[in-house]
């Protein structure tokens, strides 16, 4: 493919056009997950710090509650862009973790979750890969 070169020495690559459509809906995706992360942080933070008041032997544990308002605005943009690596799957992992082995005393059977990342980031890869190729044809 070679390269348009135009004023100013920009260099635009056939089927680089800007799209407006596609820039708004990126503009109200950052926007709608800023919102659903403020949101659920916030819950978050406020349900740790009662919990914390009202039951002080579950401030080591409940702290996972911290993780959800990332976890929900990665999934947020994952569906939004049809893309399974947006998805930030290791705080899923990090949360599950620490919440089962703390609550079972779990600790080292179930390190074995976090193998669990590199595979889910492959097959992401390759459903993203096979969406991808669908979608132009």
């Amino acid at each position: 493919m070679k390269p348009i070169i135009k004023e100013d020495d920009i260099v635009v690559l056939p089927g680089d056009e800007f799209d407006q459509a596609q820039d708004q809906m990126n503009r109200k995706t950052n926007l709608v997950t800023v919102i659903l992360f403020s949101i659920f942080l916030s819950a978050g933070v406020l349900s740790y710090v009662l919990s914390s008041v009202y039951n002080e032997e579950f401030w080591s544990s409940l702290w996972v509650l911290l993780l959800v308002g990332p976890i929900v605005a990665s999934f947020y943009r994952a569906l939004v862009k049809y893309k399974m690596n947006s998805f930030c799957y290791p705080l899923v992992v990090i949360a599950i973790y620490f919440s089962v082995a703390k609550i079972y005393s779990l600790w080292h059977p179930l390190w074995v979750i976090f193998l669990t990342i590199p595979v889910y980031y492959a097959v992401g890869e390759l459903v993203d890969r096979v969406k991808r190729k669908v979608k132009k044809a």
